[in-house]
């Protein structure tokens, strides 16, 4: 039922600009991302089934082969479990700043890896604009249902990424 008009537009400190409704239950996460992030343009977050599941192991999604090299330029990476303070204070401001605080570890371009698991969570996606996002978000859960799929055929996750090493 949802239309264009009914988006809610607000600007990078969350104060409404258009829109009746109020903005995504998420918007803090998403407007901690365009904050460090000035080249992303869209936000999705998911449930989706395969990619939530290596969140809820605290497990990154491994380039296993090129599908998943053709969007994200390595792991997507999962974070760190989030504190009780973290959970139990602005939950969506902590969860993007901990997507951000692992991408900075890490050393990751964030538009080279537009995507990252939420430790006991679920995944988030980002692109150039919100269709990207989406894509994204959609290619994302199929390199998880591969990588999982990888990983029941090899029955070990570090061999399925031997095996398909020695396949290339």
């Amino acid at each position: 039922k949802m239309t264009a008009e009914d988006i809610v537009l607000v600007d990078l400190e969350g104060n409404i600009l258009e829109g009746e409704l109020r903005p995504s239950s998420d918007v803090d996460t998403h407007l901690e991302f365009y904050r460090n992030w000035p080249g992303i343009g869209g936000v999705v977050h998911t449930h989706s089934t395969w990619a939530t599941g290596f969140a809820q192991a605290g497990k990154d999604i491994i380039a296993l082969g090129t599908t998943q090299a053709d969007y994200f330029d390595g792991a997507v990476p999962c974070t760190r479990f989030m504190t009780d303070e973290e959970i139990k204070g602005s939950y969506e401001l902590e969860t993007g700043k901990v997507i951000v605080e692992e991408f900075q570890k890490r050393e990751i371009d964030p538009e080279r890896v537009p995507g990252a698991l939420v430790h006991s969570h679920g995944p988030f996606t980002w692109g150039s604009d919100g269709f990207n996002a989406v894509h994204n978000a959609v290619v994302l859960e199929e390199c998880a249902k591969m990588n999982a799929i990888a990983m029941q055929k090899s029955r070990n996750w570090v061999n399925a990424a031997d095996i398909i090493r020695e396949t290339f």
